[in-house]
């Protein structure tokens, strides 16, 4: 019956953590599930640290949050039992050591064993289902099939998580390169129009300039609205300049390239003065 229970759990567990991406609820549910099934057991979760028998508590069941030294949570803590143990690709049943800070906290709050969970996720954090127990024991077969399963999926969780992340993170840079196709697109246009509205005033002010010279040269020099011609001439050459500014805006080079533009033109005849 005992086994039957713990298998629905699994099960249960199962389902739970398929559509789960959030790490921390994940942890949650395993902790929470194994305080329901193993009587008297607390639950944590710990990330072990490099080859030194250190760790950090990530993460408490329910159970073991009431414990008075639940405020090792987050620090980096010593354990008796080791790096040999926490980097066993197995279950460990170990009795705690008053020696270490870790396991002379857990004895300070009345546990005496834990059971040592190795949980593959792939990669780094390397976790650790640890769980305490009030009373020096080995774990029982039955309990020792219930939490390597728990092991087992507590690392798929952890991996399916991971790639959740990973596509939600690739499908936020296809959003952004999107963005920025879509705006290089929006300034090829603007220097498409720019291009073509160089090449039209360029036309209109090659033939006010040419108008504006033939005129210049042909009256005299005291003929009346000369003056105004030369400030005609002026405002033209002005104009051209501005438009020659715009031409960084083009798409079309090699256009720029085939002829001179007006502003070099108009510098090339010179000013018409009086």
């Amino acid at each position: 019956m005992r086994l039957s229970q713990r298998s629905s759990a699994i099960l249960v567990l199962t389902r739970r953590l398929v559509a789960e991406t959030d790490a921390d609820r994940i942890c949650r549910d395993v902790l929470e599930t194994a305080e329901q099934q193993l009587e008297g057991a607390h639950a944590l979760l710990v990330d072990r640290g490099g080859g030194d028998p250190v760790f950090t508590i990530r993460t408490a069941g329910p159970r073991a949050m009431e414990l008075r030294h639940a405020h090792l949570l987050g620090s980096p803590v010593s354990a008796g039992f080791g790096w040999e143990v926490l980097g066993s690709p197995g279950v460990t049943s170990v009795l705690l050591d008053p020696r270490f800070g870790f396991d002379a906290a857990l004895i300070d709050d009345g546990m005496r064993a834990a059971t040592v969970v190795p949980v593959a996720t792939g990669g780094p954090p390397q976790p650790v289902l640890l769980l305490a127990w009030p009373d020096a024991r080995e774990c029982q077969p039955e309990d020792l099939w219930f939490v390597e399963n728990l092991g087992v999926q507590l690392g798929l969780a952890f991996r399916n998580a991971r790639v959740h992340a990973d596509l939600a993170w690739t499908r936020l840079s296809l959003r952004s390169a999107e963005r920025d196709l879509a705006r290089a697109e929006q300034l090829r246009a603007v220097g498409d129009l720019a291009s073509g509205l160089v090449h039209q005033f360029n036309n209109a002010l090659t033939s006010i300039l040419g108008l504006a010279d033939w005129l210049l040269s042909t009256l005299p020099v005291d003929a009346a609205g000369r003056s105004e011609l030369v400030t005609i001439r002026a405002a033209a050459v002005e104009l051209a300049e501005l438009i020659e500014r715009l031409r960084g805006l083009g798409s079309a080079p090699a256009m720029a390239e085939s002829a001179p533009t007006v502003a070099e033109a108009a510098a090339a005849c010179g000013p018409r003065e009086p």
